[in-house]
């Protein structure tokens, strides 16, 4: 501001000093004034006085000088007068500019402002959105597997430990257990997805492994639901983070082996083509349960690990009772066989 001020008062007195120049430069001189001489006649010539036509001359240059000098002396008041007219405007013009500068720095700042309590109530909104999202999906999911341990642990309290019931219920507690571990987790991850806090660490993830990794903990209600669990097609390596394929996976086979009625078959299907990496899976399901109707904390976080790998998911009802998740990831993050051998 300081430079500006400057700036502008030495403009200004640049200015004055050449309206100034210009003024002196427009100013005309008055012609010098001649006297009549006689000439001398001699050393001991007598003066004659001068005749009435000299007289008469002189008087009329005379009297031109003297208009010709008030007209000069009207000519520098009228310069004097547009110097201060000039001056006033240049200065007042100078107020004129700082008053706008002044005024467009405070609708700047203003206007910022404004923008950044755009900015804060936009994120505002967005963690009440997403406090509203979680504080419904907690009271949604979480609610039904604390409530089924609290009543399997009711029965265990009132079974003979003795008894043959004892083993069955042992392996539900295990997996009611499990469940509700899983489902704690997937809060967290989802938590940090969600704040933008979860970390991308990129690594050549080898899905066979992570496939039979998912199969094994959930061998034991697969074995005690009888379901037919089938996986097909080429399970190459890929470029992502290991944990979040690790969650991905776990909870398209979570829910389709929660989901599925007893002795249903699930059926896992990857293909490895130029237009990407595919993965379906198929179980039965009921038409109004929570996988068919979307509103499973598995389903949200499958979803958002996807689409932060540049990826998709479809969901879809294959029938009535039929089940499909789609799931296809870029060409390029999967690794070739020149890229595993190196």
């Amino acid at each position: 501001m300081i430079d500006l001020k400057f700036t502008l008062f030495t403009g200004l007195l640049i200015i004055g000093i050449l309206c100034n120049r210009f003024a002196i430069a427009q100013t005309p001189t008055a012609p010098a004034q001649t006297t009549f001489r006689p000439a001398d006649s001699g050393k001991g010539a007598i003066k004659q006085p001068p005749s009435p036509q000299v007289s008469q001359a002189e008087s009329a240059k005379e009297g031109q000088s003297n208009v010709y000098l008030q007209e000069l002396n009207d000519l520098k008041r009228e310069q004097q007068q547009f110097q201060k007219v000039l001056a006033g405007g240049i200065l007042l013009l100078l107020v004129l500019c700082l008053l706008l500068i002044r005024t467009w720095r405070l609708y700047r700042r203003t206007e910022q402002q404004r923008q950044l309590l755009d900015l804060q109530a936009a994120d505002l909104q967005a963690i009440n959105a997403n406090k509203d999202k979680l504080f419904s999906i907690v009271s949604h999911d979480l609610r039904t597997p604390v409530n089924n341990l609290h009543y399997l642990l009711q029965d265990l309290r009132q079974t003979n430990w003795q008894s043959q019931e004892w083993p069955p219920l042992l392996g539900q507690l295990t997996d009611r257990v499990g469940v509700l571990g899983r489902l704690i987790n997937n809060l967290l991850y989802w938590s940090l997805v969600q704040q933008g806090l979860l970390r991308d660490r990129e690594e050549q993830v080898d899905l066979s492994e992570i496939m039979v990794d998912c199969l094994a903990v959930f061998n034991d209600t697969i074995q005690r639901k009888e379901l037919d669990v089938r996986v097909s097609g080429p399970m190459p390596h890929i470029r992502s983070d290991e944990n979040q394929m690790l969650i991905i996976i776990r909870n398209l086979v979570d829910n389709a082996v929660k989901f599925s009625p007893v002795k249903g078959t699930i059926q896992v299907q990857w293909t490895n083509s130029s237009s990407g990496l595919l993965l379906d899976v198929y179980n039965a399901t009921a038409p109004q349960s929570e996988l068919s109707t979307g509103a499973n904390l598995g389903l949200r976080l499958v979803n958002d690990l996807v689409t932060r790998q540049k990826g998709s998911v479809k969901t879809q009802l294959l029938s009535e009772s039929f089940w499909q998740v789609s799931i296809r990831w870029p060409a390029n993050l999967v690794v070739n066989e020149v890229e595993l051998s190196e």
